[in-house]
């Protein structure tokens, strides 16, 4: 009634603040009390600039004696006003000691504290000694402590990780974690851990619970001391869990052949595919696909009518047709209004007759789909591919989503390809929100926020309509926050990241579990791989780096014979032998062994480029060692164009760091003893 009552008025009093540290909440105040009214037009600001306290003091508008006010110190509890002592110049040298001062709390002091200087402080009487620092503890890694990030921190750390996994009992503990069912359904299934993922020092951070509908994700962490370990295990709940070894068949059977039938009886049913790029996700979305050709043209879709086909992607803010004669065959969709909703115009549809000819258009429509190649997949999808198959009066829709990647992945993609990733994490957003109101049964849909929601209004807002989503995540160390990320969202959904359950676990250390006799004495930090193993499609960046390579290993060969020459052909001058001293001459820095491994933080242009050709055979840019230390995993995998590249720079370089710290170490021991 404030403010639809005729002739209503309301006044509005802002208080203010006077002292300088609450200025930016005054001006907030006023600013928000302001747009209230629509008066912040009407605010007005000039800059002034502040003399300083010399040029005031030379201009005789302060005393030469003025100073900066000290901060206000607070008063001791308990302890009488201590006494003022003020001095225009600071004390250098020796401090002297002075004659006591007279105290009435002097009993109540510690001794230790009787000590008067020029500079006293009264002590809180009540207040313990200060204890001294503890001991630091010695430290047994190498000289310099270098904080790497947690994915190579993972694969250094893998004995210990591994003994944990194994041993822990956080998967047993769990209780049946299964979703009570509804219109959208939640199914997770695993991928398995290849052989050159292996190879590459990974190893599984995923456990599946059939039994019990979870899923668990170890994520494997660093203490900030990078020394201690833990795990944190994240228990999350679906409606079917999938193991690694599960073939397609079974994930149709318990997953799609539910959601086919549905179809069938003349409802409106979804399959949703969503993951990390290089999840498993497009594959698993070939096999149903050939399952769900099978099963419409097989017994169960006897007398249902003809079948027609649309297939369509959502590529950013364009709808494309995928079965057009032409190539990029833009739709429309066209509002109907609030009782109508959204109509896609303009698509063609196929009519296959068998299963042959369904997978044939499915084929058609997925080799116009939009990819890009990235470091974890060399096809991966850029766009939501949406399939829609109407069986009589019934409709399956088959949605492809678009593969996520990690950060250091659209590193190396161009402006317009991160733009491109910016639009599939807000059609992922908005497709959260529809299905979240579905589940709740809200009686507004928001399907209109964008392109993806807009194609599967029908899905949403159809009666009796059922959602199937197959979250898919790899087993991989590297990808734990992906994983982790993937099935937080697909929970979101369905209102269940309420039943997703933690637990914290510490990790002991190499040296532990050899003391304990878990490991062997001799079992060794896993080594670097020494050579490319994976699989992928060459990088623009990679393009653009073996050129110049080839140029600059000629010219470095030519000029390492050159000088191989220049040397030869110089004579050295005879040394004349060194005279026999007695032992007592002989000086510690004597005994010093003649050459050393020089440590890369000191290394020059030069030598870090010879380094790199020598051990690597690559042509760096003019950057010292110390620069290349400071190279993170990213940088060194994007100058080199490849993961497997990257990693064995970002390795070399640090274990000739190692190697140096530890023969400066031996040298000094072998100093000190002699």
């Amino acid at each position: 009634e404030s403010f639809t009552a005729p002739n209503a008025r309301i006044s509005v009093i802002a208080t203010v603040a006077p002292t300088a540290t609450d200025t930016e909440h005054s001006i907030a105040t006023l600013r928000t009390v302001l747009s209230w009214c629509g008066g912040e037009d009407a605010g007005y600001e000039q800059k002034e600039e502040v003399p300083s306290l010399k040029q005031l003091q030379r201009q005789g508008v302060l005393p030469q004696e003025a100073e900066r006010p000290k901060p206000p110190q607070a008063p001791v509890v308990g302890a009488p006003p201590a006494p003022s002592f003020h001095h225009s110049k600071p004390v250098v040298g020796k401090i002297e000691p002075k004659q006591p001062i007279t105290d009435p709390c002097k009993d109540a002091i510690p001794p230790h504290s009787q000590v008067n200087c020029k500079f006293t402080r009264i002590l809180n009487p009540t207040a313990q000694p200060k204890k001294a620092p503890p001991a630091l503890c010695k430290d047994d890694g190498p000289s310099t402590r270098m904080n790497f990030d947690k994915r190579t921190s993972r694969h250094h750390h893998r004995p210990e990780f591994l003994h944990t996994l194994t041993h822990t009992s956080f998967v047993s503990a769990l209780q049946e974690g299964r979703l009570a069912a509804g219109p959208v359904e939640v199914c997770i299934r695993k991928r398995p851990l290849f052989p050159y993922e292996v190879q590459q020092g990974e190893f599984d951070v995923i456990t599946v619970d059939a039994a019990k509908a979870r899923v668990v994700v170890h994520n494997c962490l660093m203490h900030p001391d990078m020394y201690r370990m833990f795990v944190t295990h994240h228990a999350f709940p679906s409606t079917v869990a999938f193991p690694d070894a599960t073939s397609n068949e079974e994930v149709y059977l318990q997953a799609a052949h539910p959601i086919v039938e549905h179809a069938l009886s003349g409802q409106v049913a979804t399959l949703l595919m969503y993951g990390q790029t290089g999840s498993g996700k497009t594959h698993t979305m070939n096999a149903l696909e050939l399952c769900v050709a099978q099963a419409l043209f097989a017994g169960e879709g006897e007398g249902i009518g003809p079948v027609r086909v649309r297939c369509f992607e959502i590529a950013g803010k364009h709808c494309y047709d995928l079965l057009a004669s032409t190539k990029h065959t833009e739709l429309a969709f066209i509002d109907l209004g609030d009782g109508g909703g959204v109509q896609l115009a303009g698509s063609e549809e196929a009519t296959p007759t068998t299963s042959t000819e369904m997978v044939e258009v499915l084929e058609r429509a997925k080799r116009r789909r939009a990819t890009a190649g990235t470091n974890i997949n060399a096809t991966s999808s850029r766009s939501h591919s949406i399939c829609q198959v109407c069986v009589g009066a019934g409709r399956l829709v088959l949605v492809d989503c678009a593969g996520s990647e990690r950060k250091e992945d659209s590193a190396h993609h161009t402006e317009a390809r991160r733009k491109e990733g910016a639009e599939i994490n807000s059609s992922i957003y908005a497709l959260k929100e529809c299905m979240r109101a579905m589940v709740s049964g809200a009686s507004h849909l928001p399907f209109r926020a964008h392109l993806l929601t807009k194609a599967l209004r029908e899905s949403f807002t159809a009666p009796n309509a059922r959602i199937s989503v197959i979250a898919t995540v790899a087993p991989t160390a590297t990808d734990t926050e992906h994983s982790i990320a993937t099935l937080r969202t697909v929970l979101s959904w369905c209102g269940g990241e309420d039943a997703i359950y933690e637990q914290k676990e510490e990790v002991p250390s190499l040296k532990q579990l050899q003391r304990q006799g878990v490991l062997p004495q001799e079992a060794e930090r896993p080594k670097p791989p020494q050579a490319p193993v994976a699989p992928f499609a060459p990088s623009f960046l990679q393009q653009a780096v073996n050129e110049p390579q080839a140029q600059a290993q000629a010219q470095a060969q030519a000029q390492a014979q050159a000088q191989a020459q220049a040397q030869a052909a110089r004579k050295p001058e005879p040394r004349p032998k060194p005279k026999p001293r007695a032992l007592s001459q002989v000086t510690p820095a004597a005994t010093a062994p003649a050459a050393a491994t020089k440590h890369p933080n000191v290394w020059s242009v030069l030598e870090t480029q010879q380094w790199a050709h020598r051990a690597l055979n690559l042509q760096l840019p003019a950057i010292d060692g110390k620069t290349l230390l400071r190279w993170n995993l990213g940088q060194c995998r994007r100058f080199c164009g490849s993961d497997a590249r990257g990693l064995k720079l970002f390795n070399h370089i640090r274990l000739q760091s190692d190697a140096a710290a530890a023969e400066e170490k031996v040298r000094r021991r072998q100093l000190a003893s002699k």
